[in-house]
């Protein structure tokens, strides 16, 4: 009874972590990275090479891929799909300049998004399918952005808290 019990509280306390507390998310919410829709099957992408699996993840990187974002420069770019599914892209840049350029560009896309408690070099923007995430470590002069597709990642962490 208690096992019953505790899945069907796991999804509404997924619902409580995952779920945007606006309900008007940020403007511009991407319904895809580079022109990849989010869900789109990784055969039907051409120049993707694997890179890593990882569990039920597999990463990928793209052949000769325009690495400017903006005016800022990266230094990579992944692609991540899930159970062969488009669901995130990570993308890693250098220092501070590059940082500011990305900032800048990410404000006029998608409006001002701040934590306080962060020094100015962390930023998310939260919407209802997907999630951007803008981090910058000033010691390692090292940063990255992250693109998520939210239902995807959602799903992952109910199979994940079910296992």
């Amino acid at each position: 009874m208690k096992t019953k019990a505790a899945l069907l509280l796991i999804p509404l306390l997924l619902i409580a972590v995952f779920y945007p507390t606006r309900a008007g998310s940020f403007q511009n919410e991407p319904d895809a990275f580079r022109g990849i829709k989010w869900q789109a099957s990784s055969g039907n992408i051409p120049g993707l090479q694997p890179v890593r699996k990882s569990g039920s993840d597999t990463l990928f990187a793209m052949e000769n891929e325009n690495l400017d974002f903006g005016s800022a420069r990266l230094k990579i770019i992944v692609y991540v799909f899930s159970k062969n599914k488009f669901y995130a892209a990570s993308l890693g840049f250098e220092g501070e300049e590059n940082f500011e350029k990305i900032r800048s560009l990410l404000f006029y896309q998608h409006g001002k998004r701040a934590n306080d408690d962060t020094e100015g070099y962390e930023y998310e923007w939260v919407g209802k399918d997907v999630i951007i995430s803008l981090k910058y470590d000033p010691k390692k002069k090292f940063g990255y952005i992250d693109y998520i597709y939210r239902p995807i990642m959602i799903n992952q962490t109910y199979e994940k808290a079910v296992k």
